[in-house]
């Protein structure tokens, strides 16, 4: 079986489905809903709604008719001019909006300054319950450290790594090992780069050292210049889980007992994350998942915080990984189970071979965000996030000089500007779905409510 492949329904314990597709239906019924809803209001403004479409239609069917004889890279190259230029077309209407067309103007400008506002606001509402959640978890921690269930699955726990300090590396691998359930349930997977020279003496030290500490110590060598790769960490993961998975099911591990945990290797995760994983799969199944089987349709993700060297680098890079660090708290607090991973997130083994693992494209350079955006589309939007109110301590962007901190953090800005591509790839899928080949539904749920 290819390792990406669906995991076959076991007979004893799966019984065919003859219930019908009520996801599908329930997506007509909602589309039905909407068009029945914009006719009324196209009608009471005493406009055809025919005519309404066409028009709000026609510059996406010009762009699809523009872009049909061009070939995949110019396509590529398109998609990258998405954002500057819609950037730089907003620039220009803040000038020549007022002069050339002032009436349209001013009722788009107040329509932005409203829906800004109230972004802000909800922005401020879910940070405040995100704050709210995650001391209420960690005061409860507190008081009991122990783990709330008993831990029944294995979790491999991902260190992608390129050029990275060995002395980080193993601070943070040691940080896992001192858990309680490291070696019963842990399988630590160190992602190396082949591209790195010294790739293979240091993985041999880390080996050699943190070995009998977990229940699984694997490697693996992400090879270079595999065709139509974007090399980067969605890369080296999307390796790295292939050789982890065949690893783990030749050891007899149980695919559907599986958690695959992503982080960086500056990453220090307490055993709280670990165990809240398991509390929510084994007691809150149903959390966010629309399906009756939501413990494999789930995609979980921590708050984040830079504070394992702050008081060392620049307060312009401490400020700005303190803005990122509030932009993702808020985004965990959706009542709909629409938030985004960043750095650091967890999800079943079965969801990842569902989706056929991870993109490398260079679309996709925005691993966590893009995992999620496909997660969600790929199975019909029945996948979820799921927070769990454990925070993840990462470190600031750090060189050897201020000017080359500075510089260091630019580029990482720039590589998280790349992420801008997920703004296309949720547009596509959201408006033109039959462009998707999506796969059948995961063994044991054939509905979702």
């Amino acid at each position: 079986m290819p390792p990406w492949a669906p995991v076959a329904p076991s007979r004893s314990t799966t019984r065919k489905s003859t219930a019908p597709n009520t996801s599908k239906w329930q997506s007509s019924k909602m589309n039905a809903d909407a068009r029945r809803k914009f006719r009324a209001a196209a009608r009471s403004l005493g406009w055809d709604p025919r005519d309404v479409a066409a028009k709000l239609t026609a510059p996406v069917r010009a762009l699809a008719h523009w872009m049909r004889p061009l070939d995949a890279h110019a396509k590529d190259e398109v998609k990258k001019m998405f954002v500057p230029l819609s950037s730089l077309i907003s620039l220009f209407m803040v000038v020549c909006g007022p002069l050339w067309f002032p009436t349209v103007h001013g009722v788009f400008s107040s329509a932005f300054f409203c829906v800004i506002l109230f972004v802000n606001y909800s922005h401020l509402v879910k940070f405040s319950l995100s704050l709210v959640q995650m001391r209420k978890t960690l005061l409860k921690w507190a008081e009991n450290p122990r783990a709330a269930v008993p831990f029944t699955h294995t979790h491999a726990i991902f260190v992608p790594n390129y050029n990275e300090p060995l002395d980080l590396l193993r601070d943070t691998i040691a940080r896992f090992a001192a858990h309680p359930f490291a070696r019963s349930n842990y399988a630590l997977v160190l992602a190396m780069e082949a591209a790195e020279r010294d790739h293979a003496a240091k993985a041999d030290a880390l080996a050699r050292e943190f070995r009998g500490k977990f229940k699984h110590f694997i490697i693996s060598v992400h090879p270079c210049g595999l065709p139509g790769e974007c090399r980067g960490k969605g890369a080296n993961i999307a390796w790295a889980t292939q050789v982890a998975d065949r690893a783990l099911m030749a050891a007899g591990e149980d695919a559907r007992r599986v958690l695959l945990t992503i982080t960086d290797a500056d990453g220090a995760l307490a055993d709280l994350y670990f165990a809240e994983l398991e509390r929510e799969m084994q007691q809150n199944i149903d959390a966010t998942a629309t399906a009756p089987d939501g413990t494999q349709y789930r995609m979980f993700s921590p708050p984040i915080f830079f504070a394992r060297n702050a008081q060392a680098v620049p307060a312009l890079v401490r400020a700005t990984d303190a803005a990122w660090t509030v932009a993702m708290m808020q985004n965990l607090s959706s009542s709909r189970g629409l938030h985004f991973p960043c750095s650091t997130y967890t999800l079943t083994l079965p969801l990842a071979r569902h989706v056929g693992g991870w993109d490398t494209s260079a679309d996709a350079i925005g691993e966590d965000l893009h995992m999620f955006l496909k997660c969600f589309y790929r199975s019909r939007g029945i996948a979820r996030g799921t927070p769990i109110w454990c925070p993840v301590n990462l470190a600031n962007v750090q060189a050897d000089s201020y000017k080359q901190t500075l510089f260091d953090r630019y580029t990482q800005a720039r590589r998280h500007f790349a992420g801008s591509a997920d703004s296309l790839f949720a547009l596509r899928h959201t408006f033109y779905p039959g462009s998707m080949d999506l796969p059948a539904p995961l063994p044991g749920i054939a509905t979702a409510r």
